[in-house]
């Protein structure tokens, strides 16, 4: 009898353990999110993948780790270093990648304006978007024709900034003199703006699946990132469950 009753224990005990196993690595969703990300894999490619989807990134090579808050909820933050890793997601390389890499690109064109210029253009709208925010504050009489400011125009539709800096002229020489290396194949964080909406552009399938559940998490480390060259090749990389995805723009 007491043999029985250890046996029921220890098949209790069992299950249990397979029920939280079940409840943890919850292989029914990541299923799910295989099946969802094997249509999307049929033109972008990973960048990076984990189990969980409790992870968010802000630069070229920091992944930022899930961690228990006061209330019992994760968080992610990049406020403190404690909770992140270094990772190379190799952004440079993965244009090589896609088809037709090498590709010309003549959809890009740079548009290169002084501050009275740009005060006065239709891409003004971005001062209102944290670009250049500064000056959205900044009276008439007090803008300088000496300031110049480059952006570059895709497809005649949406305005590529690279926070003012020539990344396809002098200023990218000029890195290449730091680098002490041709950096041609060298991708640039970029921001891209729709120029008729006057809004911030996120690539459509971007937002999705990029914010985890039960998880407070800053919009700065879920957001898509876009990444432009001096050909003028322009890639994103999102987030989209657990995995990092990078998609070309053009």
């Amino acid at each position: 009898m007491k043999n029985k009753i250890i046996a029921v224990v220890l098949i209790i005990i069992f299950c249990f353990a397979v029920i939280k196993c079940l409840n943890y690595f919850d292989p029914f969703e990541k299923w799910q999110w295989e099946k969802e990300q094997e249509e999307l894999l049929k033109e972008d490619i990973v960048v990076y993948s984990q189990w969980s989807d409790r992870f968010g990134w802000r630069g070229r090579d920091k992944i930022y780790t899930d961690y228990k808050t006061n209330n019992g909820m994760y968080g992610i933050t990049y406020e403190t270093n404690r909770h992140y890793e270094n990772v190379d997601l190799g952004i440079d390389s993965l244009i090589l990648k896609f088809p037709d890499s090498e590709y010309p690109y003549t959809d890009i064109k740079k548009v290169d304006i002084n501050e009275y210029e740009f005060f006065k253009s239709e891409y003004f709208f971005i001062t209102e978007l944290d670009e250049f925010s500064w000056l959205a504050d900044v009276a008439e009489d007090d803008i300088s024709p000496d300031n110049r400011y480059i952006f570059y125009i895709l497809d005649d539709k949406y305005l590529i900034s690279g926070n003012g800096e020539d990344i396809t002229g002098s200023f990218g020489k000029d890195i290449a003199d730091i680098f002490g290396k041709d950096i041609t194949g060298i991708f640039f964080r970029v921001d891209v703006f729709d120029i008729e909406n006057k809004e911030r552009y996120y690539y459509s399938k971007a937002l999705i699946a990029n914010r985890p559940e039960n998880t407070l998490v800053d919009d700065k480390l879920i957001e898509p990132k876009y990444y432009m060259d001096q050909k003028g090749r322009i890639i994103c990389i999102y987030k989209y469950y657990n995995k990092l995805l990078c998609h070309r723009i053009n």
